[in-house]
């Protein structure tokens, strides 16, 4: 069996570039992706497009407002 299990969100995200789609899993104020959206930004990745139920709050909208995303695909928006 492939064992998909990493040991943090740099290994996770190491192979995330400009223009992919990603899609972060999670609902509600308990499932946002905030370790995922704080290390996207921290890596000046730009142009995803995003599909995730949650789009964030508060200073997880960086997302947003720094243009990483230019698509966001949201069921539940905060």
């Amino acid at each position: 069996m492939i064992s998909r299990k990493v040991n943090n969100v740099q290994e996770a995200l190491e192979g995330i570039q400009d223009g992919q789609t990603i899609m972060l899993g999670g609902f509600g104020l308990c499932g946002i992706p905030e370790n995922s959206i704080a290390e996207l930004v921290r890596k000046n990745v730009t142009n995803l497009t995003c599909i995730s139920n949650n789009a964030g709050v508060d200073k997880y909208r960086d997302w947003e407002t720094d243009r990483k995303s230019t698509r966001l695909n949201s069921s539940h928006r905060l």
